[in-house]
């Protein structure tokens, strides 16, 4: 004679982050002469061995750099950022180490839980030398590690240009020139009433 018991089990993100869900169930019984009769489950009538049910985990690490500032045109201009760290797989992160070197960002993330994000706000002051570059470039980097402890990287940049600062040009209308002896010329400057914008 056989008995059939049928049981469910919830998932759990501790599950998840092993990577396996071991089960084995354990039957007690008494024989006719009263002796205790037990068996453990197994693969077959013959084995005791766990079910070992493997987990396909799917770690993920993402930094999202964005400038809230759009560009610069002078030295002690401020270009605002935020860096958003997001844990986009299915396992636990742990010793999320966060870096932006430029505007000097330097933290750790203890635990990150899938679909979990920290956010950061960061600022920089524009120098002479970005003025002469052109553009300010900036890179974050996150650094951490999965359940098992296997690292697992991100990084994002993000690229600021100066703005152009184009001369808004006018006519100038001096009428007839005539030097002052009638053979030399008079020398004006045609930039006095131009804009730089």
């Amino acid at each position: 004679e056989t008995w059939t018991y049928t049981a469910t089990y919830s998932v759990k993100q501790a599950d998840i982050d092993a990577g396996v869900i071991n089960n084995q169930a354990k039957v007690n019984g008494l024989a006719p002469d009263n002796s205790e009769v037990t068996d453990q489950s197994g693969n077959s009538t013959t084995t005791n061995e766990e079910n070992i049910i493997t987990i396909c985990t799917t770690p993920g690490l993402v930094v999202i750099k964005t400038a809230t500032t759009q560009s610069f045109s002078q030295v002690g201009d401020i270009i605002n950022y935020t860096i958003t760290v997001k844990n986009t797989g299915n396992q636990t992160l742990h010793q999320i180490v966060v870096k932006d070197p430029l505007t000097g960002l330097d933290t750790v993330i203890a635990l990150l839980e899938p679909g979990d994000s920290s956010v950061y706000s960061q600022s920089y002051t524009v120098t002479q030398a970005d003025l002469n570059t052109g553009s300010v470039t900036n890179i974050a980097t996150a650094d951490g590690l999965t359940p098992n402890d296997t690292p697992i990287s991100a990084t994002d940049d993000e690229i600021v240009n100066e703005k152009t600062n184009p001369i808004d040009a006018v006519d100038d209308n001096v009428g007839t020139i005539v030097g002052v002896d009638q053979i030399t010329p008079n020398v004006i400057n045609v930039l006095t009433n131009d804009t730089l914008n």
